[in-house]
């Protein structure tokens, strides 16, 4: 029985922290930052599109002259069609943030396949573009999802600043002034646009006009993923 086990968490390990540690030690999928970029940082809003917020923070991109990512969840792309679409008429670069949200590390690889290929067929549908970035939910890649994207012709994108985190809820003063603290050029930016269970962001709300005065201060203005990564 124990060599049973034995084998099943090597096959686990092989299908989920593996990819996860190969994708962020030799920089096959995962892309955390662009160290030789010039002035210029990558701000990303994960979880939306979400009524209210989503708009809100467009709106406060706009006002700064600002360009950001948005890695949209397809349920809430096929929900808000107009709003993924809004965001990309803006110039703003739409990436793949799976059908579902769901956790990869507890999905085979048919349901992983799906949970991508739905999300990129949603995100078309609604701009016209199929999307060429993708970041897994909670940052945590597994083996079918690297091969999905590569198949679909996207890069797998994380961050090298998170503003917040599942245990780490801090208030607006204390996320923006932890983000300019740990930004750097080249860096990209974790956000969100919409909450846990698609609730309202209302620290990110707060924090991003302090967020983006303070990068003004830095010398250090946003640009989309695809400008950042040169594609």
């Amino acid at each position: 029985m124990s060599r049973t086990w034995e084998v099943l968490g090597a096959v686990g390990a092989a299908y989920t922290v593996g990819p996860q540690l190969a994708a962020s030690a030799l920089g096959l999928a995962a892309v955390r930052s662009v160290p030789q970029a010039r002035g210029v940082v990558a701000l990303t809003f994960d979880d939306g599109p979400r009524a209210g917020s989503t708009e809100r923070v467009l709106e406060l991109l706009a006002g700064h002259g600002s360009q950001a990512t948005f890695f949209m969840v397809g349920e809430r792309v096929v929900a808000h069609p107009g709003l993924a679409r809004n965001v990309a008429e803006a110039r703003h670069a739409v990436g793949n943030h799976t059908q579902h949200h769901r956790h990869l590390w507890t999905a085979g690889p048919l349901a992983t396949w799906r949970e991508v290929a739905a999300a990129s067929e949603a995100i078309e549908a609604a701009t016209g573009t199929a999307p060429r970035l993708f970041r897994p939910p909670w940052g945590l890649l597994n083996l079918a999802s690297l091969a999905a994207c590569r198949k679909l012709g996207m890069v797998s994108v994380l961050w090298s600043v998170r503003a917040e985190g599942f245990f780490w809820q801090p208030g607006p003063e204390e996320m923006a002034a932890h983000v300019l603290a740990e930004v750097r050029e080249g860096a990209i930016v974790d956000l969100h646009d919409a909450g846990p269970g698609g609730t309202e962001p209302t620290a990110v709300l707060a924090a991003l006009p302090l967020i983006l005065r303070g990068l003004d201060r830095l010398g250090l203005r946003s640009v989309s993923l695809p400008a950042l990564l040169g594609l």
